[in-house]
Parts: structure tokens; C-alpha cells; sequence
């Protein structure tokens, strides 16, 4: 028998380790935005609002140059909807910051 009150092998009856196991640290992780993460949001951004904003652009010019004044609805917000996929992609982006208290 031995003396050792986590059993023979050195582990409780319980499944857990002894005392002298490596228990993790109890300092906070910041994680950290680094510059290639803000690179590609303004590249992603840029890219995708361009994008949208020329296809409705493009779409709304066509409609009213043929005489459908409903190309209006989309020429007006084209500006404003290609900001919107850089204004996800940011708030995306901040969800990795922690919040300060």
C-alpha cells in the first residue's frame, strides 16, 4: 500500500491530478489587433463598398436614362448602402477589442 492519498499512481480517486500539477495562469489575455488585420479592413472595405455602391449606381442610372423613375430609389442610397460592408466589417473587427470598464 502506499501512503500517498492520491492512490498508488499518484491521481485521486476522483480523477483529478495532485497538487503539484501545472494549474494555468490567471492573467488576462488582450488580444491584440495587428496591422495586417487593419489592412485588409480597409482593403475589404473599400473593395466591397465600391462594389455595391457602383452596382447600384450603375442600375439606378440605367433605370432613369430608360424612363423608370424608380431608378431613383436606387441612385439616392448608393452612396450611404457602399458604406454600410466597411461599417460591418469594422464592427466585426471591434468585437475582438475587450471592452474597458
Amino acid at each position: 500500500m502506499s501512503n500517498n492519498p492520491g492512490g498508488p499512481l499518484g491521481r485521486s480517486p476522483l480523477g483529478r491530478q495532485d497538487l503539484l500539477s501545472n494549474r494555468p495562469a490567471h492573467g488576462s489575455f488582450v488580444p491584440m489587433i495587428k496591422r495586417s488585420d487593419i489592412v485588409y479592413l480597409g482593403l475589404a472595405a473599400g473593395v466591397i463598398g465600391s462594389l455595391v455602391g457602383g452596382l447600384m449606381l450603375c442600375v439606378g442610372m440605367t433605370l432613369i436614362v430608360s424612363g423608370a423613375p424608380v431608378g431613383w430609389l436606387l441612385l439616392l442610397p448608393a452612396a450611404p448602402a457602399g458604406g454600410v460592408p466597411g461599417w460591418l466589417l469594422a464592427k466585426r473587427l471591434a468585437r475582438v477589442l475587450p471592452e474597458k470598464s
